[in-house]
């Protein structure tokens, strides 16, 4: 409620329409909790008044003028961490989820901020509050080999892994999916939660950056060994006792479609104890009861640590449910599925 607040979110808008940075503006301070204390028209300038207005959170366009909002976020991540979200009207670019490689929290459409209704304006509001909050670290983005060729894998799947992930998901899924090699002897199923439109965006990246091969799923898609599988927007994905992908647009499960936990369930059911269910970063709990499912089957899972989590909410709430096996650090998780899975 207006008038909570003691001292008020420091909020720094980069973007060069004026229209738009006004609209933006007006959004975010029907919260009285949150205060527009600067704008930048172009990156270099949003560099500057970073360090000088030291914000509680950037919010960065990407195609700016002078200097672009990528090269803002590698400069400002490198020397003077900051919180920033990306708002952008481009989904399709990779160069975004490159953005976050370099150290953006996440990414939201324009048309989702302004213009929209109230309930979407309260949920940007609401992910500024949660995102201004994060504790950010100098950041040197890695380059990675990009090596996709097999080694002989097996079409038929013995194992599954399902990933559940959300906010500080799609910085979390590179970093998990890329350690592990061309020929992993398992299908990987994610949900991530996300911005609708920038599913597509995610796997490009992932798959050009990654050894393995990364598509979005297709009703009907063999689920076969060294290939990862994104639930498409809006859909729930499950797999099907053929082992096969099954998409559907049944009712949203607490809220959330696709749900981490109606995939969890059908990996459960379709691979029993060979079904290996991980929970990383995220906001909310989806994933957690479907994370008992396979639990309770004498599957595998596995839970990403407070420390090494963007928002520790999603693992936490799979953690307090009392069936996660392995909370681990995110860079030990890679190791552990290779451990599980190639043990037999």
């Amino acid at each position: 409620m207006p008038g909570e607040f003691d001292k008020p979110l420091r909020i720094l808008i980069a973007e060069d329409t004026r229209l738009f940075t006004q609209a933006l503006k007006d959004v975010l301070e029907e919260d009285r909790g949150i205060v527009v204390c600067g704008m930048a028209c172009n990156g270099q300038e949003a560099v500057e008044k970073a360090k000088k207005l030291k914000p509680d959170l950037i919010i960065m366009d990407i195609n700016m003028p002078v200097m672009s909002g990528m090269e803002a976020i590698e400069e400002i991540m490198a020397t003077n961490p900051t919180p920033i979200l990306v708002v952008t009207a481009n989904a399709s670019q990779r160069v975004l989820f490159q953005a976050l490689e370099h150290g953006a929290l996440d990414l939201i459409l324009k048309q989702k901020v302004w213009p929209s209704g109230e309930k979407e304006q309260a949920e940007f509001r609401g992910k500024v509050r949660m995102l201004s909050g994060v504790r950010v670290i100098r950041h040197v983005a890695a380059k990675l080999a990009r090596i996709k060729e097999g080694k002989g894998v097996s079409t038929e799947a013995r194992y599954a892994v399902a990933i559940a992930g959300s906010t500080g998901g799609p910085q979390a899924l590179h970093r998990l999916v890329s350690a592990l090699p061309a020929d992993f002897p398992a299908p990987i199923l994610i949900v991530q939660h996300m911005a609708y439109g920038f599913s597509h965006g995610l796997v490009n990246w992932l798959d050009g950056e990654c050894p393995l091969k990364v598509r979005i799923a297709s009703h009907g898609d063999p689920v076969e060994p060294g290939l990862v599988l994104l639930a498409p927007d809006g859909v729930h994905m499950k797999v099907g006792k053929g082992g096969a992908v099954v998409l559907d647009s049944s009712e949203p499960v607490s809220g959330q479609r696709p749900s981490a936990t109606v995939l969890f369930s059908s990996v459960a059911k379709a691979f029993g104890t060979h079904a290996v269910g991980v929970v990383i970063t995220g906001m909310g709990r989806d994933g957690a009861e479907g994370l008992r499912d396979i639990y309770d089957v004498g599957g595998i899972t596995i839970a990403q640590d407070e420390k090494s989590s963007l928002v520790y909410g999603m693992p936490k709430a799979a953690a307090e449910l009392g069936v996660v096996q392995s909370v681990l650090p995110l860079d030990q998780i890679p190791q552990a599925l290779l451990q599980a899975i190639r043990k037999e």
